[in-house]
């Protein structure tokens, strides 16, 4: 990621490592990383195909049917992934994603 702190970064990695243990699918974990990093870029629209643009500008079209499959499967709806990973409340990681 360009322009973020080492620290910010090993802390988007936990975040989306915590989201993955949840929904199960180690297989969807690329898929989810992107998705996450898309929305946290400063992309004007935040649906597929921006944010397949961003996260993977040489390879747009496969990106785009990638993220359309993770979005569209999506089995763990439900199963708590809302309180997965960051706490908001929590001190280090208001520190560390403030870097």
């Amino acid at each position: 990621m360009n322009g973020v702190s080492m620290g910010s970064e090993a802390a988007f990695a936990d975040y989306v490592h915590r989201l993955v243990d949840v929904i199960g699918h180690a297989d969807r974990a690329e898929p989810l990383n992107d998705y996450c990093l898309g929305l946290m870029l400063p992309v004007d629209r935040k649906s597929v195909e921006p944010l397949a643009a961003v996260t993977a500008p040489a390879r747009v079209s496969a990106k785009h049917q990638s993220l359309l499959h993770f979005i569209g499967q999506a089995p763990w709806v439900g199963r708590g992934t809302s309180g997965a990973g960051w706490r908001p409340g929590a001190a280090a990681d208001r520190a560390a994603w403030a870097d």
